[in-house]
């Protein structure tokens, strides 16, 4: 067990929070290669007390980069230091770290890359000028070494079922859209229940079945600049683009209504505007409800990256703003 004392060092003075400073400085060390393979960390309680701190901000820390893959938790046993952690003098093509998954990949966040729209979701190979561990291109998912070990658990006890050689329900599994509802209600506030949960294989697959659903000539407004592979779902089933210039925080509501004919519907990415990554306040989500409900228009809110927040609480879904079923919210797992 390590003495948390000597190796870590807090600075009360700056205006980061203690809990994103313990959690750099621990990172730093596992890619430095400082901490080992295995290496088991102090309790949170333990490393509090050397530090001075609450115990909830190592909580918070431990937490944070067990969701990144840094660490191990296990309960009942030590925190440790994940298997098959790159570090940081490995050249970038065998460590790409990127803020997106790949689109229709099952537990992934939808990978977007606005230089090749239409193109799939296959991350092209490494440009080879690419240089550290870390990649920031979009499309560039994130994969660890080795599954988590949740994950081969999960995979084994998947493997003994027996096989079935029927189709899935249309609307997707019965438990997991149950799953699927009760995440959703309890992280994005949205009021749903398993009768209005569809599964599909991805972001373009929903984005299908609403345009199926809008029809042909429809009219849908769209975040300019945004996510060119929804334009190009939607010219596909035969509906009229009308892109909307966004602010720095997002598509505004106000300049919908400048679109003439109406528009039958709007996509929006509110929670990590893409490609840009603004963040539409509470009054701007509140504001474009209102406008939908006066106009007819219905809003598809495509919530990506909702669950990554570098600053700030985390905003409800528009659809849980919705007081009379204008939105369709569509999300990813991960």
């Amino acid at each position: 067990m390590l003495d948390a004392s000597i190796w870590i060092a807090l600075d009360r003075g700056t205006g980061e929070s203690l809990a994103a400073q313990l959690v750099r400085r621990l990172r730093d060390r596992i890619l430095s290669g400082d901490l080992a393979e295995g290496e088991a960390l102090p309790s949170s309680r333990a490393l509090a007390e050397s530090l001075g701190v609450a115990r909830s901000v190592v909580v918070r820390a431990y937490e944070q980069l067990g969701g990144e893959g840094y660490l191990d938790a296990r309960l009942g046993s030590a925190t440790r230091i994940a298997a098959g952690i790159v570090p940081a003098a490995v050249p970038a093509a065998a460590a790409e770290i990127a803020p997106a998954g790949t689109e229709g990949s099952p537990g992934a966040p939808v990978g977007r890359d606005p230089r090749r729209a239409g193109e799939g979701s296959r991350p092209a190979p490494p440009d080879s000028d690419a240089r550290g561990p870390i990649d920031l291109r979009t499309g560039h998912p994130y994969a660890p070494p080795l599954p988590p070990e949740e994950w081969r658990r999960a995979l084994a006890v998947a493997a003994r079922e027996p096989l079935r050689s029927y189709a899935p329900p249309p609307l997707g599994e019965q438990r997991l859209r149950e799953q699927i509802a009760l995440h959703v209600r309890r992280s994005r506030g949205v009021p749903c229940a398993t009768e209005d949960v569809i599964v599909t294989s991805g972001t373009s697959d929903a984005l299908l079945l609403v345009s199926l659903a809008l029809g042909a000539g429809a009219r849908i407004a769209t975040e300019d600049p945004g996510y060119p592979e929804a334009s190009a779902v939607f010219e596909t089933a035969g509906l009229r683009v009308e892109p909307v210039p966004v602010g720095d925080r997002g598509l505004r509501p106000e300049l919908l209504s400048a679109v003439r004919p109406r528009a039958d519907a709007v996509l929006v990415t509110p929670s990590h505007q893409f490609p840009l990554g603004g963040r539409m306040t509470a009054a701007e989500r509140t504001s474009l409800v209102a406008h939908a409900a006066r106009a007819g228009t219905l809003i598809i809110e495509d919530d990506y990256d909702s669950e990554f927040r570098h600053l700030g609480a985390a905003l409800p879904a528009i659809a849980a703003l919705d007081p009379g079923g204008v939105v369709v919210h569509i999300g990813s797992l991960n």
